[in-house]
């Protein structure tokens, strides 16, 4: 339903609405940090703006490519659109008939597209939507252990147990069909460490003053192995949404950092079986591309940027 307080093609689904404040406080907040932090290490950032840009656009241009002739309108949605820092909205919006702008962060997207030129602003639609579909039963699992227990045990152990009744397979809400081209850059990874971890972390830090440390030994050992497994759930749902959200002869654009590296230690950020589904869900469409992602002085990412094709269409 269209929401009075943003402008007229800004839209508020309705998985937004059952989101807590202080979830989309949350993501509101991290939102501005990750946009203070690309302003701070701007020099740093623009290479991968440029890799992200170039990456996105390949894909994009292969969708027209592959819908030459066709006389449908040429759709484009880019979900997780956060600042749109390093998303080529303004190049998208000039390819496309349409480009759809999903976040739960409407304020964040629609700032960014008040910077584009006013020509652009007609051929661009913003979504308020949670793309898990399920982080406000996360948040009142969390919030509502938090509320009810007095002892961090007794939290660790109420979280664990509502996490574990939590399934996001075809909980994602109704972004329609048919899109030429789907975007999903550096969302992957985010899907559960922000709905989850942070909140997580956060709530644990307030009101009990420990540190939330994902151990898989003593008392954290439940609510851990439970965060491992819905993220891996949340991971496996996204891909299943960029299937259905793409037409047979479209393309996606999935990218995302695959490692991090931090004080010289890596990180595995992507694992093998989430790769090993999307090699079931998509064609590739050209070899993957990749860059180091310099993000801060001491901290790198890996990113892989995947051009697909749903599995049944012949790429060209």
């Amino acid at each position: 339903m269209s929401n009075p307080n943003y402008p007229p093609r800004v839209t508020v689904d309705p998985s937004l609405e059952v989101i807590s404040h202080t979830m989309v406080e949350r993501y509101t907040a991290l939102n501005g940090q990750m946009a203070d932090h690309y302003a701070a290490f701007q020099p740093l950032q623009q290479p991968h703006i440029v890799s992200s840009h170039s990456a996105i656009m390949s894909t994009a241009r292969a969708a027209i490519n592959r819908a030459a002739g066709s006389d449908a309108l040429r759709r484009a949605i880019v979900l997780g659109a956060g600042n749109c820092s390093d998303i080529p909205v303004a190049e998208l919006a000039r390819t496309f008939d349409t480009t759809t702008l999903v976040d739960i962060d409407v304020k964040s997207v629609a700032k960014a597209v008040a910077n584009l030129p006013k020509r652009l602003h007609e051929k661009i639609d913003i979504i308020g939507a949670d793309i898990s579909g399920v982080a406000g039963d996360v948040a009142e699992v969390m919030e509502g252990a938090a509320r009810r227990r007095s002892t961090y045990k007794g939290y660790l152990q109420e979280a664990a147990w509502g996490l574990s009744g939590i399934d996001p397979t075809d909980k994602q809400p109704d972004l329609g069909e048919g899109y030429a081209f789907v975007c999903s850059h550096l969302l992957l990874t985010q899907l559960g460490s922000i709905a989850v971890a942070t909140l997580n972390s956060d709530l644990t830090e307030t009101k009990y003053g420990v540190p939330f440390t994902y151990s898989q030994e003593g008392i954290e050992k439940p609510l851990t192995l439970h965060l491992y497994n819905l993220t891996a759930k949340l991971r496996k749902s996204h891909v299943d949404l960029l299937a259905r959200l793409v037409e047979p002869s479209g393309t996606v654009h999935l990218a995302d950092t695959y490692t991090q590296i931090v004080d010289g230690d890596m990180h595995t950020m992507v694992r093998d079986e989430e790769l090993e589904y999307i090699a079931e869900q998509f064609a590739e469409l050209a070899p993957p591309q990749s860059w180091r992602w310099q993000s801060s002085p001491n901290g790198e990412f890996h990113v892989v940027s995947n051009s697909l094709a749903p599995r049944g269409d012949t790429p060209s």
